[in-house]
C-alpha cells in the first residue's frame, strides 16, 4: 500500500484567499487535499495536492471528483454556496455530515423563512417570488408589508443582490440588482426588523453529537453608506445581557434539534426585537466567514479549523477541551473602501496601532479595487486585541475613523 493510500483524503469545496486557510491546516495535519474551485485564478490551486477546475455548487461534478478520488470527507469552509452540495454529495457516499434537508433549509432563505414560521419561531412578515412573476403583482404583494421592506435573492451570501424599499419606485430596480446575485431566481420579499438592542448581533457556535458546545457573541459593527447591511467589523466578547444569551442559545438549540443537525461549525445573524424577542436574519450551516474562525481560535485558545477539518472526516473534533474565557477583548475590521480605483496603502492612526497583531490582504498593493457594496470587494481583514472592556469600547465603534484605506 502506497503512502498516498494511507492518507485520509479531504475534498475542500472553494479555494479563495479566505479558505487557504482551511487547506493549509488539513497538508499540516497530514492530510491529502483535493480542491474544487471553478475560478482558473483561484490561489488554493497551488497548495492542495490535487486540483479540479469545477463549480463548487455543480453537485454532479463535486459528486465525481469526490467518488473519483475516494474522499473520507468534504469541507465547504466558509462557503454558503457550496454547503448544500457538499451535504447532498455526503449523504450519495455516506461521508460524515448533516441532514442535506436541513442544511437546505438553513442555506436556503426562503426555506428557512417558512420553516421559522412554521415553527413558532420569531419572523417578519414576508412573502417569497421568483424572477419572472409580473411586476404588478409583486407589487400588489406588497401591500400587505410595511415599508421599508428588503428585497433579498434567497440563494446569495455575504449580503450580495440584497436591497431595502422605502417607497415603490425602488422596487424594479432592487429585482434587477438581486437577479445579478442569483442562481435560482427566487426572491424573499420581508420587513425590515427594528431593533430593540441597538446592534446587529452575530453567534458562532460549534455543535457537536447534537449539543452546542462552543457559542462566542459579537457585536456586529455595520456600515452607514449600504443602510447597515453589509459588517464592518466583530467585536468579542460582548457585553450582551445574559438574559439576551440564554434565549438565544435556547432558540439556537430548539433549531438544531428540530432539524437534527449532528456536528459542526455554524454561524447566525439576528436581531433583538422592540418586543425583546430574537429574531434570526440567517444562520449559516458553515463557520462564518470574514475569518471569524481565526480570531476566535486566536481568543479561546483553541484551534477551530482544525475541529472543522477533524469533523468534516468523522474524527472527533475535541471542542469540549475549548477555553470559554478570553483574555480582553478581540476584535475583526473588514479593510475596504467606499470608493473604487487603484489600491495605494493602508493608513492606522497611532492611537490604535498598539492593538494591531495581524493583517490579512486579499490583494496587492497597485490592485484595482472595487467600492465596498457586496462582501466580495473586501481588501482584507485586521486583527486586535484590546487588554479591556474600556479600552475596546473607546475605539470599537470609532475604527472607520481610525483605519483609512488610500485609493487613487
Amino acid at each position: 500500500m502506497n503512502q498516498e493510500s494511507k492518507q485520509k483524503k479531504l475534498l475542500l469545496l472553494g479555494g479563495s484567499p479566505q479558505q487557504l486557510i482551511a487547506i493549509q491546516k488539513a497538508k499540516e495535519l497530514g492530510f491529502y487535499t483535493v480542491l474544487c474551485d471553478y475560478l482558473p485564478d483561484n490561489p488554493g490551486q497551488y497548495i492542495a495536492d490535487k486540483f479540479y477546475q469545477v463549480s463548487t455548487t455543480d453537485v454532479n461534478a463535486v459528486y465525481e471528483v469526490a467518488k473519483k478520488e475516494a474522499v473520507d470527507g468534504i469541507l465547504p469552509y466558509c462557503s454558503d454556496p457550496a454547503a448544500l452540495p457538499a451535504s447532498i454529495v455526503c449523504s450519495l457516499l455516506n461521508l460524515p455530515s448533516n441532514p442535506f434537508k436541513s442544511v437546505e433549509i438553513l442555506g436556503l432563505k426562503y426555506k428557512f423563512r417558512e420553516f421559522l414560521k412554521n415553527n413558532g419561531f420569531v419572523c417578519p412578515n414576508f412573502f417569497i417570488f421568483n424572477s419572472d412573476d409580473s411586476i404588478k403583482l409583486i407589487i400588489e404583494k406588497t401591500k400587505n408589508l410595511k415599508y421599508p421592506y428588503l428585497i433579498k435573492p434567497t440563494d446569495s451570501s455575504g449580503s450580495k443582490g440584497i436591497s431595502i424599499i422605502h417607497d415603490e419606485s425602488q422596487l424594479k430596480t432592487a429585482i434587477v440588482k438581486g437577479g445579478n446575485f442569483s442562481r435560482n431566481g427566487i426572491f424573499v420579499c420581508e420587513e425590515y426588523i427594528k431593533r430593540g438592542y441597538p446592534y446587529i448581533i452575530e453567534v458562532e457556535l460549534y455543535v457537536e453529537h447534537g449539543k452546542i458546545e462552543m457559542i462566542a457573541y459579537t457585536i456586529s459593527l455595520r456600515n452607514k453608506s449600504n443602510e447597515g447591511l453589509l459588517p464592518l467589523g466583530y467585536l468579542w466578547s460582548s457585553e450582551l445581557p445574559d438574559g439576551y444569551k440564554e434565549k438565544i442559545k435556547n432558540e439556537l438549540q430548539r433549531i438544531i434539534d428540530i432539524l437534527d443537525i449532528k456536528a459542526g461549525e455554524m454561524n447566525s445573524e439576528l436581531i433583538i426585537n422592540e418586543d425583546n424577542e430574537v429574531q434570526f436574519i440567517e444562520i449559516g450551516p458553515r463557520a462564518g466567514g470574514n475569518m471569524i474562525p481565526i480570531v476566535l481560535s486566536d481568543a479561546f485558545k483553541f484551534d477551530l479549523v482544525r475541529a472543522q477539518i477533524n469533523t468534516a472526516l468523522g474524527i472527533p473534533s475535541g471542542i469540549k477541551e475549548i477555553n470559554k474565557e478570553m483574555d480582553g477583548k478581540y476584535c475583526l475590521y473588514v479593510l475596504h473602501s467606499l470608493q473604487s480605483g487603484r489600491f495605494v496603502d493602508i493608513n492606522i492612526d497611532d492611537k490604535i496601532k498598539p492593538f494591531v497583531y495581524r493583517v490579512n490582504y486579499y490583494i496587492e498593493k497597485g490592485e484595482q479595487i472595487e467600492a465596498y457594496d457586496n462582501a466580495w470587494n473586501a481588501i482584507g481583514m485586521m486583527f486586535l486585541h484590546f487588554p479591556d472592556t474600556k479600552t475596546a469600547e473607546a475605539y470599537y465603534l470609532r475604527l472607520d475613523e481610525l483605519i483609512k484605506i488610500v485609493v487613487e
